[in-house]
């Protein structure tokens, strides 16, 4: 498959073209969990989505990894993204994008408990704290992906989170990213169930993408 061939590609290029190193006016930040920050990769920076995200951006925009290990969207005891001060930093950066994906570790079977109001209800106070906070930026919501770890993740509690999802970037303007079909037939790139490796990082990276490519969301060159 394409991905395959070009994975390999891309980690050569962001070891010589480090994301620090990137200084233009256009910044795309990556808001979620352990998924998002690349757990279980060798090299997270350089494998994670974001920073595969950022080959395939080149120098057009530079790419922010917020992703926090273990926090949920929902905003429980030590748990809750909203905790982290990683909204707060985005706010300061004042990105032109912004990609939240959240959801997988609501799903698990102590914080789940069918608690779907909750979930939407929290989304709505983060979503809004981000457009109050950034009012410019284009906002994308991530379909969660799949998990192969039911005693860890439920599938079911993810199932019922995508409704909500749709139903909120529908009404608050905003694009939505289904990397749940994305990574439908990836289980052999999820070693533990739950994160995916450098291929299927590629596969939600290029998903992203193509997205943000799609509705317009990045600087041509000539606004840089």
């Amino acid at each position: 498959m394409r991905y395959k061939s070009l994975a390999p590609i891309l980690l050569i290029l962001i070891s010589v073209c480090p994301v620090w190193a990137l200084e233009t006016s256009c910044v795309v930040a990556c808001l979620g969990d352990s998924i998002t920050a690349g757990a279980t990769l060798e090299k997270r920076i350089e494998q994670s989505y974001p920073g595969q995200l950022q080959v395939l951006l080149g120098e057009t925009c530079r790419v922010d990894n917020l992703g926090v290990y273990g926090r949920t969207l929902m905003s429980l005891d030590g748990q809750a993204y909203l905790e982290t001060g990683r909204v707060e930093y985005a706010i300061n950066k004042q990105p032109n994008v912004v990609v939240i994906m959240l959801g997988t570790n609501d799903a698990k079977p102590d914080n789940w408990k069918s608690q779907t109001a909750r979930f939407e209800s929290d989304y709505r106070i983060l979503l809004s704290k981000l457009q109050s906070g950034i009012p410019k930026a284009r906002i994308f919501l991530c379909l969660p992906p799949h998990a192969w770890a039911p005693n860890k993740v439920q599938n079911d509690a993810l199932e019922a989170q995508l409704p909500i999802i749709r139903r909120i970037a529908e009404e608050n303007g905003c694009g939505l990213i289904d990397i749940r079909t994305v990574t439908a037939d990836l289980s052999e790139h999820f070693k533990d169930g739950i994160h995916p490796d450098v291929e299927a990082s590629f596969r939600i990276a290029e998903a992203v993408y193509q997205v943000l490519c799609d509705a317009g969301a990045l600087p041509s060159a000539s606004d840089l």
